[in-house]
C-alpha cells in the first residue's frame, strides 16, 4: 500500500479542487468509473518533499531512471526509456500496463531514446545517437526501428545532424519527425513512410526557434509541436518556450495561447476531440506539472498534478488513464531519478471544475 505523505496530491481523480479552476473550457469527454490496478510505490515520499495520492500509481521503483512513457495503440503496453545509471545510455523498454513483464529492447551504450509506437503495434521507433560526433563535436542521433516481438532492429531515418522525436500517423502512411539537416537550428519534417530516407517535405521554420516533439492528431490533418527560442534572451512580449498546431498540408502555426505557464512541452492529443496534454512550469510555485487544455473552447489550462516535478504525460487510448514521468527527488534542476506513474484521468471533474462560477 502506499504511505500517505501528509499532504494529498491533487489529480483529477480525486476532488474537483484538484483542478485547477482558471477558465471556461468545454471539455465534454469521458466519464470514466474507477478501474484497474498498478503496482505500486512502497516508499514514502514525505523525507523529500513529496507528496502522493492513494490513486497515483507507480508502475516502476528502482534506482535507474525511467522517463517518457508511450501506450502501445491497444492500451496493453507502455514503451519507455530507462538509464542504467544515474548519467548513462538510455535505452527502450516495454512493460505491460500495470508495471509488470519489463522488457529491455535496445542494448545500446550510446542513447536510445523518445520511443514511438507504429499504428499496428508491431515496431516502436526512437532516437539513436550514433557512434560519431556531429558538428562542434556534439553526438548526432539518427532514427531507428526495434520489432517488439523479436527484438530485431534496423535503421529507419539517416542523415548527416540530428533527427529526433518520430511519430506515426495514424494510418500508419506518414513519419513525422525534427531535423537540423537545413542548418543549426530543429524544424519539422514529414516523409512517407514507403520512401523513409527520400526527401522530407519541411513543415516549419519559426525562424530562430527549435521546433520539437512533434504529434499526429487523429485524423491526420494537424500535428501539434512545442517550439523554443534559440540562441538569444527574449524580447519583451514573447514567449522564449510555446505550443503549437500546424496543418499537416503546410501553412502557418496557430500558437496556442497557455500563460501564464513557463516553459509548456511535451503535447500530446488525447482521445478527447480538441484536448491536448503537456507538462509546464507554473510560475508561482516553479513546479513543473502536467495540464491538459481544450483549444477548440479555448478555456484556460487545467492542471491535472499538483507535485514537485512531473513531466511527459501521454493519455491512454481509451482516455481512462495518464501516464507521465514523476521526480524521485527535490533537486528540480537535476533531470536524473524518475519513476513512470499512472493516475485514472477524472473526466466528469474537469467539466465540473471548468464551468464559470
Amino acid at each position: 500500500m502506499i504511505k500517505r505523505a501528509g499532504i494529498v496530491v491533487m489529480v483529477m481523480g480525486l476532488a474537483v479542487a484538484g483542478c485547477t479552476r482558471a477558465g471556461t473550457g468545454g471539455f465534454t469527454g469521458l466519464n470514466v468509473a474507477p478501474q484497474g490496478t498498478a503496482a505500486q510505490k512502497t516508499s514514502d515520499y514525505a523525507s523529500n518533499g513529496i507528496a502522493i495520492a492513494d490513486t497515483q500509481q507507480f508502475l516502476t521503483d528502482s534506482t535507474q531512471s525511467e522517463e517518457h512513457p508511450i501506450w502501445s495503440p491497444d492500451g496493453q503496453l507502455i514503451a519507455f526509456q530507462r538509464a542504467e545509471v544515474e548519467g548513462g545510455a538510455y535505452n527502450v523498454w516495454i512493460m505491460k500496463a500495470d508495471g509488470s513483464a519489463k522488457r529491455q529492447l535496445t542494448f545500446n551504450q550510446s542513447d536510445c531514446q523518445q520511443p514511438t509506437w507504429t499504428p499496428d503495434g508491431r515496431f516502436i521507433a526512437f532516437r539513436e545517437a550514433d557512434q560519431k560526433p556531429g558538428s562542434g563535436g556534439s553526438r548526432e542521433f539518427d532514427i531507428g526501428l526495434v520489432e517488439v516481438a523479436t527484438g530485431k532492429r534496423q535503421p529507419l531515418i539517416q542523415y548527416p545532424g540530428d533527427d529526433k522525436h518520430p511519430t506515426f500517423s495514424a494510418n500508419g502512411r506518414w513519419l513525422v519527425f525534427n531535423s537540423e539537416r537545413d542548418g543549426r537550428k530543429a524544424n519539422l519534417y514529414i516523409v512517407p513512410m514507403d520512401k523513409p530516407n527520400g526527401k522530407p517535405r519541411r513543415l516549419t521554420d519559426n525562424g530562430n526557434q527549435n521546433d520539437v516533439h512533434p504529434s499526429f492528431s487523429k485524423d491526420g490533418r494537424s500535428i501539434l509541436y512545442h517550439s523554443y527560442l534559440l540562441g538569444r534572451s527574449p524580447v519583451a512580449g514573447e514567449q522564449p518556450t510555446r505550443i503549437g498546431l500546424v496543418p499537416f498540408a503546410g501553412g502557418p502555426t496557430r500558437w496556442l495561447p497557455l500563460e501564464p505557464l513557463v516553459a509548456p512541452k511535451h503535447p500530446f492529443f488525447t482521445a478527447v476531440p480538441g484536448v491536448i496534454t503537456f507538462h509546464a512550469t507554473d510560475a508561482a510555485s516553479g513546479r513543473r506539472n502536467i495540464y491538459v487544455y481544450d483549444f477548440n473552447q479555448q478555456g484556460a489550462p487545467m492542471a491535472v498534478t499538483s507535485i514537485k516535478n512531473a513531466k511527459h504525460p501521454q493519455v491512454s487510448p481509451d482516455g481512462k488513464w495518464l501516464a507521465y514521468s514523476h521526480k524521485r527527488k527535490v533537486g528540480e534542476q537535476q533531470d536524473g531519478q524518475y519513476d513512470i506513474a499512472i493516475v485514472q484521468m477524472n473526466w466528469s471533474a474537469l467539466r465540473k471544475a471548468a464551468k464559470p462560477s
